[in-house]
């Protein structure tokens, strides 16, 4: 590995570690035999313990809540996650190898620049990785408070309060302590207080589980966008730097005082510069959702910020120096690049800090609606 390949060698890291933990990912053919076997049985299990069992227990629930419309609320909000989950990880394995290549596309040496003046590619890189690995780890962090939240409250209740979680059915006694989330069957049963502790933990820690693995796939997400931005940042530094850094690549002395008119050497290494096959290559509830969009949110913007900064890079470069058809290329260049690049929402709107402002007062509108009229 030379000094090229460490700037974004270490890009998607943490990404990896999270779709391993969430069996969602599966080593290449030049690893281990065990250990890709292991990999493999491992993300078998999880997939039919809890994307079968809890998950389609979870989503049928639904059919046994029209009578009370908290509880079908309640049941349609679980579902609306459940429904998204199952979306996100099909378009992951759909897409898997079209993702891989990407990653491998922009950790390529090809599309990295050496450090000439101010222009500092790998400061540049390191500074977004520990941006967006801090935002995916209090992303990560905020799913785990929530769920031990949930998991302290619910045992409280167990533990302190488990007299009055009694009722009386068919003239037995039946423990009907409420579960965070309701499922249709569990494995272990109820009626009871250890079949309700056993089947209350199967609850918690599967939904912890699928929530890990939502953030898993939406921290994917961020870091391809944030990397994106990254490339867009070097893109401009280059742009910006590109006269001194072909002076320092072919080692010339230039004399800047003449600076109307370069050799025709770095003229011929500025114009290679210019090929661009080269240069493109409830309330926790509600909080981390909205936390979620607005993750998202943030790195689009940064990709839309990154990209309007390109022919300005372009333009602080030492361009009086070159001759007649580098500037007619920058010109051309420059006016390729006052198309912002964005991510974009179905193709219908741009992924924005706007963009999230508009759902969130959407939102808040549709619950103000609903209040108003459940009273």
């Amino acid at each position: 590995m030379n000094a090229y390949d460490s700037i974004f060698s270490t890009y998607f890291d943490y990404n990896i570690f999270l779709l391993k933990l969430t069996a969602s990912w599966s080593y290449d053919g030049k690893s281990k035999r065990t250990k890709r076997y292991l990999l493999k049985l491992y993300n078998v299990l999880c997939f039919l313990y809890f994307l079968v069992i809890y998950l389609t227990s979870q989503i049928l629930y639904i059919f046994h809540a029209f009578d009370n419309l908290n509880t079908f609320l309640r049941a349609l909000r679980e579902d609306g996650n459940a429904i998204g989950l199952l979306y996100k990880t099909a378009n992951y394995y759909i897409n898997k190898k079209d993702i891989l290549n990407l990653m491998n596309i922009l950790q390529n040496e090809d599309y990295q620049y050496e450090e000439c003046e101010d222009f500092k590619p790998k400061q540049i890189v390191e500074k977004d990785i520990e941006f967006k690995n801090k935002c995916s780890r209090f992303f990560l962090n905020f799913l785990l408070i929530n769920r031990a939240i949930m998991w302290l409250f619910v045992f409280y209740t167990f533990v302190m309060l488990s007299e009055e979680e009694y009722v009386i059915e068919n003239g037995e006694k039946v423990y009907k302590q409420r579960l965070p989330v309701n499922i249709l069957f569990s494995p272990f049963g109820y009626g009871t207080k250890t079949k309700f502790f056993f089947t209350f933990n199967h609850v918690v820690f599967s939904g912890l589980f699928l929530g890990m693995k939502i953030v898993a796939f939406d921290v994917l997400f961020i870091t391809l966008m944030s990397c994106v931005s990254s490339h867009l940042k070097l893109l401009r530094g280059a742009f910006k730097t590109i006269r001194p850094r072909c002076i320092k690549r072919i080692n010339m002395v230039v004399d800047d005082h003449n600076i109307l008119l370069d050799p025709k050497e770095l003229q011929d290494e500025t114009k290679k510069e210019m090929n661009f096959n080269n240069m493109q290559k409830e309330f926790f509830y509600l909080l981390a959702n909205g936390f979620e969009i607005f993750l998202i949110s943030l790195f689009g913007d940064k990709i839309i910020e990154a990209s309007s900064e390109l022919s300005l890079g372009l333009y602080e470069s030492d361009w009086f120096s070159t001759n007649l058809a580098f500037r007619k290329e920058m010109i051309l260049t420059m006016a390729r690049m006052d198309k912002t690049v964005y991510v974009s929402i179905g193709k219908f709107t741009p992924l924005t800090l706007i963009t999230f402002l508009t759902i969130g007062r959407a939102a808040f509108s549709f619950f103000t609606f609903i209040k108003q009229m459940h009273g």
